[in-house]
């Protein structure tokens, strides 16, 4: 079940914490994607920067689903930026 609905922050704080962790979130796929495209690293390295396994295991699957797109695409992967 998929719940889609709009997020309101209760207070600026609340709002600057979002933010950032979707900014760290950002950065950890940019990462992930170089990470594998050097097989240089795995989850572990992405849980390092983010504090969460699972926040952690999402931007590297996104990471591999950027580049499965991006070779499916015939596109160059190291130019991706997210």
């Amino acid at each position: 079940m998929t719940v889609k609905t709009r997020l309101e922050p209760l207070s600026d704080n609340d709002y600057l914490s979002l933010a950032y962790l979707c900014y760290r979130f950002n950065r950890a796929v940019n990462i992930g994607i170089r990470l594998i495209l050097n097989k240089a690293g795995d989850v572990k390295t992405l849980r390092r920067m983010l504090n969460n396994y699972w926040y952690a295991q999402s931007a590297y699957n996104f990471a591999k689903l950027l580049l499965e797109g991006c070779k499916f695409n015939g596109g160059n992967p190291r130019h991706i930026h997210v």
